[in-house]
């Protein structure tokens, strides 16, 4: 490459990472769980808000701070301060019209993109913090709740109004938080919360972060698994992901989960499961989801790092044995855990395996942007960080239902699925699942499954193995699947010949009757 391209390159990259940057903060501020919080130009227009804040605002589309009871000098002095001084300030914004309700904003001044991010200044704390105060002094919920109360400076008879219960109850209530937290008077007890409030709201306004996705309304220990239920623990000082679904007991299933197509996101699946008898869980690899990347790969490989967390799964669960499977990429990372864990397989069973990509693979059928993604993987991988952003931008534009209509581009029939109502659902929430860690996990899953040639990893594999593609798959062509025979002639690939790459949804049920096939013929 000549100087005047790379210079091009670097500066075109370093202008995309700028607005991906300012993308990533307005996305974070939407999809914020906290008290209501906004985003103002220089200018005062709002350009970004939470559901928090729409929740008591009457319309927040196209307006600015002036129509919500600021005026031009307030706003300019507060502007003044935060920049001048470089730290927080305060501004008095009236998010109720009708009633005069005024709320009391903190607010810094973000210079890298130009914007104010505005928080209400109301008492906070982390789920963290919230679960501190559960499992060190034993409050129930009703009772921090009530501590919540008394930290805004609610007279019991207000907490009453508010919570709409009894002033008996909540004298009952103030008096075992006392006695829980070892303290004599409200008066104490009031400054502690307050204390763990301000904590945690002098860290998150320091920084919009992309929150996590919503946690499953269905605990772990229910037996409706028709449902996708999540959870999540700790190894190695990082926080890992996983999912379950199907039947609880049935045949033990271990999902290596796709790419685009989330983790247990579509609900035909998950009725499948359960009808079949199988208790699934997915471990989500690293940058996918909860589950965070290791800080550094000296010790270990990124694969190595996901098929351990996997391993401490299934032990920490007590299951001895699982079948295996795989939907895509998620290939690899099976054959690894197969290798590596003989013991803990009864068998791999591979839904629209990847092929092995070299520098000479014919890429012209592949989805335009695909494509790119593969031969800057295969050529040089430091494009992947520029392409990622140009694709962040185009899938914030797009949207949660519509943004793998980039993904796959020049192939409208993948498409279809999409818009079925279980179709959409995986949309959104696998747009969720890729990006709340900037899709880290998908150029780790370019590094492992396209950049590295993972040829001996399959020719290694020695527990049963079999799988199925679809013959009209424009990602994974088939002719280069059957390719895959040739390094493992154990590996038996069936084809369907009218799937493609979406077929873990458009053909569930086929994928289902193979899978539970090659279960019952392996088991003999």
């Amino acid at each position: 490459m000549d100087p005047e391209t790379a210079l091009t390159l670097s500066l075109l990259s370093n202008e995309i990472g700028h607005q991906a940057d300012l993308n990533d903060q307005l996305d974070a501020l939407a999809f914020d769980q906290g008290p209501p919080a906004l985003a103002l130009s220089s200018n005062g227009q709002i350009v970004g808000y939470n559901s928090s804040a729409t929740s008591i605002l009457d319309d927040l589309v196209n307006l600015n701070i002036f129509q919500l009871g600021v005026n031009q000098v307030d706003f300019n002095n507060f502007k003044d301060r935060t920049i001048r001084h470089q730290g927080p300030s305060i501004l008095r914004v009236y998010l109720n019209k009708q009633t005069h309700t005024s709320f009391v904003f903190t607010g810094r001044y973000q210079s890298d993109h130009q914007l104010f991010l505005l928080q209400e200044a109301g008492l906070q704390w982390s789920k963290s913090m919230d679960t501190a105060l559960h499992d060190i002094f034993k409050l129930t919920k009703a009772e921090r709740e009530v501590l919540v109360c008394l930290a805004r400076g609610l007279q019991t008879e207000q907490i009453s109004l508010e919570r709409q219960s009894k002033i008996s109850t909540v004298r009952q209530q103030i008096k075992s938080i006392l006695q829980k937290l070892g303290v004599t008077s409200q008066t104490q007890a009031t400054a502690l919360a307050a204390t763990l409030g301000n904590q945690t709201h002098n860290e998150h306004i320091k920084k919009v972060s992309s929150p996590d996705k919503k946690e499953s309304s269905y605990s772990l220990s229910k037996p409706v698994f028709n449902q996708l239920q999540q959870d999540q623990f700790v190894r190695n000082n990082r926080r890992v992901g996983w999912r379950r679904y199907g039947k609880k007991g049935g045949k033990p299933v271990l999902l290596m989960h796709s790419t685009y197509f989330g983790a247990g996101e579509y609900a035909p699946e998950r009725v499948l499961a359960n009808q079949s008898n199988l208790d699934v869980i997915i471990v989500e690899r690293p940058g996918y989801g909860k589950t965070q990347a290791p800080l550094s790969l000296t010790t270990e490989s990124i694969l190595d790092t996901h098929i351990k967390d996997c391993y401490y799964l299934l032990n920490k669960l007590g299951w001895e044995k699982a079948w295996l499977t795989s939907h895509d990429f998620g290939f690899v990372s099976a054959a690894a855990f197969a290798n590596h864990y003989p013991e803990k397989v009864l068998g791999l069973y591979a839904i629209s395996p990847p092929p092995l990509f070299s520098s000479n693979s014919n890429l012209s059928s592949i989805p335009v942007q695909q494509r790119a993604f593969i031969w800057a993987a295969r050529h040089c991988f430091w494009m992947i960080k520029l392409l990622l952003r140009l694709s962040h931008v185009q899938s914030r534009k797009l949207g949660p239902t519509r943004w793998l209509e980039m993904a796959f581009d020049g192939a409208p029939e993948e498409l279809e699925i999409f818009k079925t109502e279980a179709g959409r659902e995986v949309s959104e929430k696998s747009y969720h699942f890729n990006l709340v860690q900037n899709s880290k996990g998908q150029v780790l899953d370019l590094q492992v499954s396209i950049a590295n040639d993972w040829a001996e990893l399959l020719r290694e594999v020695q527990i049963p193995l079999a799988g199925l593609t679809g013959q009209r798959n424009t990602t994974f062509d088939v002719e280069a699947v059957r390719e895959l025979t040739s390094i493992k002639p154990t590996f038996i690939i069936d084809e369907l010949e009218m799937a493609s790459l979406t077929m873990t949804l458009t053909d569930i049920d086929t994928c289902y009757t193979h899978f539970l096939d090659f279960i019952k013929s392996s088991s003999l």
